[in-house]
């Protein structure tokens, strides 16, 4: 109010206006300091410049500000379709702001009726301001019940519109079915196959979990759609419907090579650990390279008949499912490689790799029925069991066995302990008795 009834030029008003707006925070300060001040009539367009740039400018009191003085100060022949324009293009996600321009439209609506319905029907006005707006319209008695009938028809209308675009298309369906159906059928082909539980579950989780993404960034990349369910900073109510599809396109082909490349990188994890998180760092960073990019409003879809999508979506399937298939295949091709020379032995398994020089080995046992205990981080299936693994002998420890061989030979090495075997009982015996000839000789 100090600021409403000081006496200064407008500049320096509006100055005082600058540094007091980023302090408010509710809105009875925010509408008192709008009703308070009356501009003069050659104040008026500085002012309504003024609040233009507020309006465009962002933050929800600043744009409550913005749309309160227009609809105190500016409801006339001449600024109506200026006002009603600002405030259908104006967006923020601030509930105060929201019903600011709810309360404008409202007022407008009292005053220049069709125009205000025009605006109401204009695609880019926020669907909650226009709920908003249509409300306190009808709860006005300065709106005849001619124009109420219209607003309750328009409500009935934008609920069923909005109903339907809620509603999937066709298109949406089919790749959801495929999405739901393609790694279901694979799950049950691995299990009739009788695989093991561990490449099962691995199998079919990174399936559920990747597929279903392959579908939604094919769905995205070929047809635009499905966007409004991306929350990734984009504000797609400023878009046409054009531009918003050629944007979601863009993110699309990536999002689909990024799953593609994850499922690559689980298949590759099994065997080869490094490589595997390689690729897995890569994949991640395929979702984020769209992001650091500028959306691509102009981007075209790609130039496709719907049999050419089709073989697309057939494609990229085939592909993304042979990193699954191959964990499945692989089961039992795994094998604990043992070579050993005159300096050390080496040991070689999925997830496990070393090299023992003799003399560094500090001990070694031959265990009949050695305890192989869980699994910490490391590689299972129906013949192999590498990596890390825990025990109550000796705590966590490198495991290379053949799930199926009882008998292990256990060295300690650098105050570490190692576990490993051969395929039968009686190579593991005869490498034991080798092993311990060479140490003994040392």
């Amino acid at each position: 109010m100090v600021i409403a009834y000081a006496k200064v030029p407008l500049d320096e008003r509006l100055m005082l206006y600058d540094d007091f707006l980023p302090l408010i925070d509710n809105w009875a300060v925010c509408d008192s300091f709008c009703s308070t001040w009356k501009p003069r009539k050659d104040e008026r367009e500085r002012l309504w410049e003024y609040l233009v740039s507020n309006l465009r400018q962002g933050g929800e009191f600043r744009m409550r500000f913005a749309a309160v003085m227009m609809m105190t100060h500016f409801l006339d022949d001449e600024h109506i379709d200026a006002v009603l324009e600002e405030t259908v293009s104006a967006h923020d996600d601030g509930y105060y702001f929201k019903m600011a321009a709810a309360w404008c439209l409202a007022t407008c609506m009292a005053k220049y009726p069709e125009k205000t319905m025009a605006s109401l029907e204009d695609g880019r006005l926020d669907g909650e301001i226009r709920r908003m707006a249509i409300r306190k319209a009808l709860e006005s008695y300065r709106i005849d019940e001619d124009m109420k009938a219209r607003l309750r028809a328009m409500r009935r209308h934008r609920f069923l519109c909005a109903s339907r675009s809620r509603s999937m298309d066709k298109t949406a369906k089919i790749y959801l079915a495929l999405a739901m159906l393609v790694p279901s059928i694979l799950t049950v082909y691995i299990m009739a196959a009788g695989c093991s539980l561990a490449s099962l579950i691995l199998a079919t989780v990174s399936l559920f979990c990747c597929y279903p993404m392959i579908c939604y960034g094919l769905y995205m990349w070929l047809h635009g759609g499905g966007y409004r369910f991306l929350n990734i900073g984009v504000d797609w109510s400023r878009m046409t419907d054009g531009e918003a599809r050629s944007t979601a396109s863009g993110f699309g082909i990536w999002i689909t090579a990024s799953m593609v490349l994850l499922l690559f990188s689980l298949s590759i994890l099994m065997h080869h650990m490094v490589p595997g998180f390689i690729l897995m760092a890569i994949s991640v960073a395929f979702v984020f390279v769209p992001l650091a990019r500028k959306p691509e409003k102009k981007r075209s879809l790609p130039l496709m008949t719907p049999s050419k999508r089709a073989l697309t979506v057939i494609l990229v399937s085939a592909i993304a499912l042979i990193p699954s298939m191959y964990m499945f295949e692989s089961e039992g091709t795994g094998s604990v490689e043992i070579t050993m020379d005159d300096e050390g032995i080496s040991v070689k398994a999925p997830m496990f790799d070393h090299r023992f020089l003799y003399e560094d080995i500090d001990g070694c046992e031959y265990y009949e029925d050695f305890p192989k205990g869980s699994r910490v981080m490391g590689y299972a299936d129906g013949t192999i069991a590498s990596g890390t693994f825990k025990n109550d002998m000796f705590g966590r420890y490198q495991l290379a066995s053949y799930v199926k061989i009882s008998p292990c030979i256990a060295i300690s090495c650098d105050g570490e302990m190692y576990a490993f075997n051969q395929s039968s009982a009686g190579e593991t015996l005869a490498l034991y008795e080798v092993l311990s000839s060479r140490l003994s000789n040392r």
